[in-house]
């Protein structure tokens, strides 16, 4: 899990990263601006708040096959057994 989180954060920060690229490309006279403190904060916080949620939905997904995976066992459990396997329980 600890990979997949690794390579989502990769992937957010390739994707920011050509965003910003394109729109510096876009207004080449764009001048930027240096961040304040507090919004280089905001920007982390919204950051931690997104990697939770991703987070989340991972776990919920995971469990989510889990369950499904147990249910489906349970269901081959429960398959009729058919004529043979019936006379071959009497016999033992």
């Amino acid at each position: 899990m600890g990979e997949l989180n690794d390579k989502l954060r990769e992937l957010s920060k390739n994707l920011v990263g050509l965003h910003v690229k394109d729109v510096v490309k876009k207004n080449k006279g764009l001048k930027l601006r240096d961040l304040s403190s507090e919004e280089k904060e905001k920007i982390k916080k919204l950051f931690h708040d997104l990697e939770e949620q991703v987070n989340e939905f991972v776990k919920k997904t995971k469990k989510e096959a889990a369950e499904s995976l147990e249910e489906a066992e349970e269901k081959a459990k429960k398959v009729r057994t058919t004529l043979r396997d019936k006379l071959g329980k009497n016999k033992n």
